[in-house]
């Protein structure tokens, strides 16, 4: 009787041993399964700056539940509609003609970073149309990189016959515009399983890299990866009757977020003129969010020359232009200064929270200054000797 007792409580221990090496093989694959939404969708070890954090424009961190819920419901998508048929690992070598779907922002810093990779698909030989939302449809159009830019409103019009299509993303509104007009085409993305909502990394360097590994290349990019924008005319009478002169700085005024606005131009202005005998022709720029601040300057130097006031004057490829005709621009992390990037401008960019590593790449050339907390509480004499050493070089 002993022994039958032992028998069955070691066959107890056995299958309970069992259960737990199954539970245990079961648990990692969930976990490599939910890892996916952290590991970017390519080999090169991307940097991850973690962003202080002071409870502004944070997003709050996806617990390992809301993360399968999400990647689950991206595989679902994929299955019931029978996409994963077509979702592709590689870029092939064959399939030089390429349609790039980009709609997943308005956001013009972003989208120039995310879109930036077109350069190195163009620079491998591949062919590619971008379709963008119609708000971004003037800064991209007429550009170097691109066969064409398309509306994306124009999209149901056109007759191309592409070998691949790109997608900024899995998310349902990507896949609806995929399904609906090209619903048998190959396709890749730019994100895979990647979850894109967060600040921690660089998305110009995210964008090129994810590209290489499609691409299956393996090269250095660092020092070539950056943005670029359609070609600009140099016959708009606008900006032309602005007379920018050369040497001109231009100041961002305003922003979306208050912890990347700059309030003390003023300051700046008035430490530049008592440091330089000849007056700096300073420009203003920035859309309607920046009116108070740029207002608030004009005001102050009501008689002094050399100050053009172009804040919310002016379309966003008329804004580019603007920005193209000076040779520094200043202000804080945003949109302007990626307009700025693209245009292969001398940049002193004011950073608060973010690390401007992600921001930036080797192959721009740009000095910083930086804030825990706010770039109000940059100096402005530290903002002023950083302009001072860039306009004597």
């Amino acid at each position: 009787m002993y022994l039958n007792t032992l028998s069955h409580t070691s066959n107890e221990i056995w299958t309970l041993t069992k259960f737990k090496l199954k539970y245990n093989s079961n648990m990692k694959k969930i976990k490599k399964f939910i890892n996916k939404t952290n590991t970017p969708p390519f080999d090169k070890k991307l940097l991850i700056i973690k962003t202080q954090d002071y409870g502004i424009n944070i997003r709050p961190k996806s617990n390992s539940i809301v993360r399968l819920a999400q990647i689950s419901r991206k595989y679902l998508l994929l299955f019931v509609s029978f996409q994963y048929k077509y979702l592709k690992d590689r870029i092939s070598i064959n399939g030089k003609n390429i349609l790039w779907i980009h709609n997943t922002t308005e956001n013009i810093g972003d989208s120039l970073m995310k879109t930036s990779s077109i350069r190195y698909l163009k620079s491998n030989g591949y062919s590619v149309d971008l379709c963008v939302l119609p708000k971004l449809y003037d800064l991209y159009k007429n550009n170097s990189y691109c066969r064409n830019v398309i509306n994306l409103d124009s999209l149901a019009k056109l007759s191309e016959k592409y070998d691949l299509i790109i997608l900024d993303s899995l998310s349902s509104k990507c896949m609806k515009i995929k399904m609906k007009y090209y619903y048998s085409k190959p396709f890749v993305t730019l994100y895979d399983f990647y979850n894109y909502f967060r600040s921690d990394y660089n998305l110009i360097l995210f964008s090129w890299y994810r590209i290489q590994y499609l691409l299956n290349k393996h090269e250095n990019i660092d020092n070539i990866a950056k943005p670029f924008v359609g070609k600009l005319s140099a016959k708009n009478i606008k900006i032309n009757n602005l007379n920018i002169k050369n040497k001109s700085i231009a100041l961002v005024c305003g922003g979306v977020n208050d912890y990347r606005i700059y309030p003390n131009w003023i300051q700046v202005i008035e430490n530049i003129d008592r440091n330089i005998i000849d007056t700096i022709p300073i420009v203003l720029v920035g859309s309607e969010n920046g009116i108070e601040y740029s207002n608030q300057i004009t005001n102050h130097f009501s008689n002094r020359g050399n100050l053009i006031d172009t804040v919310g004057k002016f379309t966003l490829i008329e804004t580019t232009s603007i920005i193209n005709s000076c040779e520094l621009v200043v202000g804080p992390d945003g949109g302007i200064l990626q307009l700025a990037n693209a245009l292969d401008k001398k940049i002193i960019a004011l950073f608060a929270q973010i690390d401007s590593k992600l921001r930036f790449t080797e192959a721009t050339e740009y000095k910083f200054l930086y804030d825990d907390k706010e770039v109000k509480n940059i100096k402005a004499k530290d903002i002023t000797n950083k302009i001072l050493m860039v306009s004597m070089n």
